[in-house]
């Protein structure tokens, strides 16, 4: 008798397989498997939201928030653009950038992948994963450090350093460049681009924010993913071909 494990990703491919081959496949766990694909999944950082609210220390979901929407407001004004470019370690001045949609959905959509990749794997015994939920909520609670969008910088100054990145590249066009690399030497060859290939082509999944009341705001939506699809891949990978 067989048992599918999966979680993430891989729990939704534990669930589909007993459905769909159930004389073979005896049972399946699946941990924290979507079983609905779909384009807009708002959901996810949801369930971000929710983890952080697990830190008994300080309302950590609700500060972020907070330091996200004091990113919003630092980027109106010239002075608050050059905290940004400090605070979050930019590798190329904000305020070049402020005109381009793209270059600040991307910009925001990076801070929300800080939480979201410490949330995911969280304390799952990995060395590639030493960031804890205690870590960052610990960081957005100290008041000493400043105020939320302070805390919330050296949340990801943290983040880079462990990643061994120097600064944050946060424009669009170096993004799209270097997915478009094939090369197997190319950063995104260890599956970034192949798996984007699969969101583009089968079941969307986009970690979305598109409202200002939700904890990362409205700056990334799902166009914005969709948008990454047709400028990586050709125009051809568009809204209706996924839908198709």
């Amino acid at each position: 008798r067989w048992i599918a494990f999966g979680g993430s990703y891989p729990g939704s491919l534990a669930a589909w397989l007993r459905e769909k081959y159930a004389h073979l496949v005896y049972g399946s766990i699946s941990t924290s498997g979507p079983l609905l694909a779909k384009i807009d999944f708002i959901e996810y950082y949801d369930v971000v939201s929710a983890s952080l609210g697990t830190f008994t220390g300080c309302d950590c979901a609700s500060t972020v928030q907070k330091g996200i929407q004091q990113v919003d407001v630092l980027l109106k004004h010239m002075i608050g653009q050059r905290s940004i470019d400090e605070k979050f370690q930019l590798c190329d001045p904000v305020e070049k950038s402020i005109e381009n949609a793209d270059d600040i959905a991307n910009l925001f959509e990076g801070l929300a992948s800080d939480f979201a990749g410490v949330v995911q794997y969280n304390k799952d015994n990995r060395e590639s994963s030493r960031i804890s939920i205690d870590d960052v909520c610990g960081i957005m609670c100290n008041q000493t450090i400043g105020p939320p969008v302070a805390r919330l910088g050296q949340v990801h100054r943290m983040i880079l350093a462990d990643s061994n990145q120097k600064c944050f590249d946060y424009k669009y066009e170096k993004m799209i460049k270097e997915m478009k690399n094939t090369s197997w030497d190319s950063e995104v060859a260890d599956g970034m681009r192949q798996w984007t290939y699969q969101t583009c082509t089968e079941f969307g999944f986009y970690q979305t924010s598109d409202n200002s009341t939700l904890m990362f705001g409205d700056k990334f939506p799902a166009e914005f993913f969709v948008k990454q699809c047709a400028d990586v891949y050709g125009e051809n990978f568009n809204d209706n071909a996924l839908l198709s």
